[in-house]
This record gives C-alpha cells, structure tokens and sequence, in this order.
C-alpha cells in the first residue's frame, strides 16, 4: 500500500524499504488525511476519531473540525474538540461543541470536563447550571460524584452530603460516600455509611458491588488504614475483584519498600490476571531484579484474559525500556503472537529508539498481518502519529 503511493509520488526507494519515503511523503504533504481512503469505510469514522485526536495535538483545529464535519453526529470525535479547546482556554467554544453533541453519555463526559475546569477557575454556579443539563441519567451519577469530590476539596463537607443524598443510583452513591471517606478517615459514621450503602446494592449488581469494594479498599489504602483495607479484601467474594484488591495492597507495600510483604501477598492471590499485574509491579519497583522479571512472563503467560495479558506484555515491554535492555525486550516482542498487539509494542521499542531502521521496519511488517480492518486502522494511525509528531519536532 505506502509502496504503490510512494512510486506514484515518485519517492525512491532508501536500504531496501520505502521508511524514508513514508516519512518524506508525510513531510511532503502535510496532511495525514490521505490515509483516510487507505481504510475500509465500515471503520473510516472511529479511524477518524484517531485523526482528530492527531490533529489536536498538533495544534491544526480547523483540519480536525474538517473531518469531523464528513460525518455527522460524531459525538466521540466531538467531545475531543471540546477537550483540545478547553485545553486552549477556550470555553465558549467549547459550550457550543457541546451543544451540538447528540449522543448523551459523550455530552455527559464532554460536560463533566467542563465542570471541572469552572471549579477550577472558581465559577461554581456555572458548573452548576452546566450539571442541571446533564441528561444521560447514569453519567450523571458520576458528574455527581466529580462535585462531591470537588466541594471536599473546598471543605464544603455539607454540600457534598447533600449531594450524596441526592445521587439517585445505588452504585454513584456508594462512589460518592467513598470520596468523604477519603476526605474524613477518623469519621466514623463516614466509614460505617459508605459499607451500608455497598451491602445495600442488589444481588443482580454483584459486580458493581465488588467494584465499589475495591474503591473503598483504595481509599483505606489512600489514608494509610492498611488494617481496613485487609480487612474488607477478606470480605471480598469474586476471585477477580478480590485480586484486584490485592494487587492494589501489594503496590501500597511496594511504595513503603517492604518487599517481603509484597511478595508474601503476590503468592496467595488466585486470579491469574491480577497476579500476573501484581508482579508486574514488583518488576518495575526492581527491574533490575531477574528473578521478578522471569516469574512475570510465566505469569503472564497464564492469564485467562487476552485485553489484561496484551496490556501485561507491553508494561513488560515497557520496563525492558526503561532499563534500557533493548535485546530482552526485542526477544520478547518476537514472542508476542497477536499481531495489532506486536505492533504496539514495537512502536514502544522504536520511541526509544528512532535511529534502527531495521526495528523501524519491523513495524510495517507487523501490522500488514493484523487481519481485522479497525485493528489495522489504529496501528496505522499509532504509526503515523509517532512519526507525524517526529518530523514536526514534538
């Protein structure tokens, strides 16, 4: 494909790759929508939305308004905008994109970032007026939430309990009780609410239930009440959010450096997604360390899900980095087998270092055999962005 474009271009081809001429071709033009019609049309909106992100970051606003434009009712692509420009400063704009977003849980995020920022500045009427139009009724709860956490931050204990009283789905409010747990460790009716409001959701919202248990384990954590926290991860039933729990105690041992502890606990956790995750945090805490780092690949190897364990083999990836052990991490690259995956983690190899062309290859190679079209897409847009952002000095 960038072979058939470049001849067309009259690029030549440099060491037996058309690299060089990918990269001269986006310097050349300037505009990276041309590989827009190099992807199927079913995925050409959410490739967009990569497109816009690109173009926000480089700071070209009217190229990513263009492509929003071509498809209507991108309301994903919308909240973007409404981000880069409250990033600008640039509230008013940002009202208007916001006006003109359909879908309501994207209004609803695009919302609740605007709220932030009026907290921020102090204008706390028009971050009210603005969560009175929040219409999805669930993102609501969590706009709810934001506010909680924002009037504690101004010591405006009684706002945020009015709130609280306010939120209208069980799962918000416990989230919320959380946020004055954190803000009031030594208040005990404070604690003794947010575990009344987690046992008080239904059976039919164990999940959530679980969840809201692992958020309030956090929160012991946060204050440093190891003892609570121990204790309610014993509470926890669902072998998955109970290794969640666990692995969020192993990093707070980690933190104060009591290794053993650490280690002591990596062992009894049962879910191999979170102990594999668990031990990732013992290797980047001593990377250095072979022992960790060989256990982690086992473990990794182990995990019964393929998002978690994708996500594990780039932290990995990562760590070899960061250490700055390009041939382990090359090695194991090579081991990973799902292609869009591979690829990402090349990209990672390829940030640290830009100068091997022949890593830099790698990348093309891996992506041609990602078999699903968005799959692809993303890898591309991953690809054109690292070296978009390379030649314009970012």
């Amino acid at each position: 494909m960038w072979c058939l474009f470049a001849k067309s271009r009259g690029l030549k081809k440099v060491e037996s790759t058309y690299l060089q001429s990918y990269k001269e071709m986006i310097k050349a033009l300037k505009d990276v929508s041309y590989f827009i019609d190099q992807i199927k049309e079913t995925d050409k909106g959410s490739a967009q939305i990569e497109f816009v992100k690109l173009y926000l970051e480089i700071g070209e606003i009217e190229k990513a308004i263009l492509l929003i434009d071509q498809k209507p009712n991108n309301s994903s692509a919308q909240k973007e905008l409404v981000y880069a420009y409250l990033k600008m400063g640039e509230i008013e704009k940002a009202i208007l994109i916001i006006d003109q977003i359909e879908d309501s849980y994207q209004k609803a995020l695009a919302q609740r970032k605007l709220i932030k920022i009026y907290f921020k500045i102090g204008e706390i009427e028009k971050a009210i007026l603005i969560f009175s139009q929040v219409e999805d009724s669930y993102s609501k709860g969590f706009v709810q939430i934001e506010l909680v956490r924002r009037y504690l931050q101004m010591q405006e204990k009684d706002i945020a309990i009015l709130i609280i009283d306010q939120v209208e789905y069980p799962y918000h409010k416990a989230l919320a009780q959380i946020e004055l747990v954190k803000a009031y460790p030594e208040d005990a009716i404070v604690n003794e609410k947010a575990i009344l409001f987690i046992d008080q959701l239904p059976r039919r919202l164990s999940p959530y239930r679980d969840e809201a248990q692992v958020e309030l384990v956090k929160a012991y954590l946060h204050i440093r009440d190891v003892e609570k926290a121990i204790l309610l991860i014993g509470q926890i039933g669902d072998s998955f959010y109970k290794g969640r729990a666990q692995k969020e105690l192993v990093y707070a041992y980690l933190k104060i450096s009591d290794k053993e502890k650490a280690i002591s606990l990596i062992d009894k956790i049962t879910d191999p997604d979170n102990k594999a995750l668990a031990q990732l945090e013992l290797v980047k805490a001593y990377p250095e360390d072979d022992t960790y780092e060989k256990e982690a690949r086992v473990f990794i190897s182990k995990m019964k899900h393929c998002v978690f364990q994708s996500d594990a083999q780039l932290e990995l990836v990562k760590v070899y980095l960061q250490i700055k052990n390009k041939e382990k991490a090359i090695s194991f690259i090579d081991k990973i087998t799902d292609p869009y995956h591979k690829a990402l983690a090349q990209l990672e190899l390829v940030k640290v270092y830009p100068e091997d062309a022949r890593e830099k290859e790698k990348i093309i190679s891996f992506i041609g055999k990602i078999k699903g079209s968005f799959f692809k897409a993303i890898a591309q847009m991953k690809l054109v962005k690292v070296i978009f952002l390379e030649e314009v000095g970012f």
